[in-house]
């Protein structure tokens, strides 16, 4: 299974050439580390704009960086490289980049389930409590096609 470097660095890849160098340089470039502080208000302003659960678990993108006052890149982020534990153990951040933010949407949202869901379909993937609440934000289902019925036939379950 590719690492999440390797599928950034494959997206890159397969830019037009002008655009995969301006992405190389930005992924590579070297910035002071943002702190828990900073993802922090990050989350909050992202909550609000995504209707996210403002109650998610948020963990520091570049602990060790911050913590040791050392510039890090996107690149040394998605490596790990700047979350290193402090027994130096690599931990990485990007892994579960939900942390339940878009899990029981429906009590946490002011406004409940209609504003997040106005369709009502997370009844059907998942319901609307638990781990299995954010099913309805990661499933796609295209719907009944006459001219591929057996491929386009989909039972959430």
């Amino acid at each position: 299974m590719p690492t999440i470097v390797q599928v950034a660095n494959e997206g890159i890849a397969a830019l037009p050439a002008p655009a995969r160098e301006a992405a190389r340089v930005n992924f590579t470039r070297v910035y002071a580390a943002p702190c828990l502080e900073d993802d922090v208000a990050m989350f909050k302003k992202l909550a609000a704009e995504l209707e996210l659960n403002p109650e998610g678990k948020l963990v520091a993108t570049a602990l060790a960086a911050c913590r040791d006052h050392t510039p890090t890149s996107g690149q040394a982020i998605l490596e790990g490289a700047a979350s290193r534990g402090p027994d130096g153990s690599a931990f990485h951040p990007v892994d579960d980049p939900d942390l339940g933010m878009d899990e029981n949407l429906e009590r946490a949202v002011a406004g409940g389930l209609p504003q997040v869901d106005p369709q009502h379909f997370q009844k059907w993937m998942g319901g609307s409590t638990g781990p299995t609440s954010k099913g309805f934000r990661h499933m796609y289902f295209g719907g009944w096609q006459l001219w591929h019925p057996i491929q386009t036939f989909q039972i959430p379950v």
